[in-house]
């Protein structure tokens, strides 16, 4: 619906039933209002699923730097350490 406020703001699209909706409508309409300019921005569901194997834990990759892979440090330093000790596992000569 477009609102104005009764004259007190410009017109506006709002989506829950009323000026004097309850709290947990307008929550839930401005939640969905916001998910809706997430995926519209970017085409496409907003989160990622953690890179680390055997997670399986949802992510939202925004912010400052790199898109994010892990859900937290501990992941990203257990695959990092996995992938050290697979690349110098080759590298082991036997000694005589």
């Amino acid at each position: 619906r477009l609102t104005s406020h009764a004259g007190t703001a410009p017109w506006h699209p709002h989506i829950d039933s009323g000026d004097d909706a309850p709290w947990d409508e307008w929550f839930r309409a401005a939640s969905a209002v916001a998910l809706l300019a997430v995926v519209w921005e970017r085409q496409g569901p907003p989160g990622a699923v953690c890179a680390a194997r055997g997670c399986a834990r949802v992510l939202i990759p925004y912010g400052a730097g790199p898109p994010r892979r892990y859900c937290s440090r501990r992941c990203a330093t257990r695959e990092r350490v996995a992938a050290h000790r697979a690349r110098t596992a080759g590298d082991v000569s036997p000694s005589a």
